[in-house]
């Protein structure tokens, strides 16, 4: 399995065209998929929605350093939130990244990719939790893989505080 994470900023409902010239098919295609798509959430093929989404992020958002998530087996998600917790970081959990029910209300899946999102505010409040340990002097032990894990989710809360309004989306396929 692997794991990636981007920045990212929900669309606001309403959003006009740019332009009123002809679409080309790509963009049908895309309104196609907004809209209900060919395909039914029951079917086999309803999976190519959960990947068009993470695509619509990934060309919408930042790429965020995963280094430390692809690849990755069993439980690793959670040894990392268990990080996360020793050091008093509760606002966020990666473990939830990969969650079943994190795509959109509305938008089919089968299986793979799982997503899952964390507001902006909730990165705030994720990284006020981490100064707050530093400042304290809460170091507990933790194995190098995990502070290396630990460390990647910082840049990554580093970087949603840096865009007002953005937050962070996680995928695991």
């Amino acid at each position: 399995m692997t794991a990636s994470a981007t920045t990212w900023r929900r669309p606001t409902t309403g959003s006009r065209p740019r332009s009123r010239r002809a679409r080309p098919p790509r963009t049908r295609r895309c309104a196609r998929w907004c809209t209900g798509g060919p395909y039914d959430a029951e079917k086999q093929y309803s999976f190519q929605y959960g990947y068009a989404y993470k695509r619509l992020c990934s060309l919408t958002g930042s790429f965020l350093d995963n280094s430390s998530f692809s690849p990755f087996r069993g439980d690793w998600l959670e040894m990392v939130d268990e990080g996360l917790r020793a050091l008093r970081i509760t606002a966020v959990s990666v473990a939830e990244l990969g969650y079943y029910d994190g795509l959109p209300k509305g938008v089919p899946s089968y299986d793979l990719p799982r997503c899952g999102e964390w507001t902006h505010e909730e990165c705030l409040e994720a990284l006020e939790q981490f100064e707050r340990t530093k400042r304290e002097g809460h170091a507990p032990p933790l194995e190098p893989e995990v502070v290396d894990a630990v460390m990647d989710v910082i840049g990554w809360l580093r970087h949603a505080q840096a865009q007002p309004g953005f937050g962070v989306v996680g995928f695991v396929s």
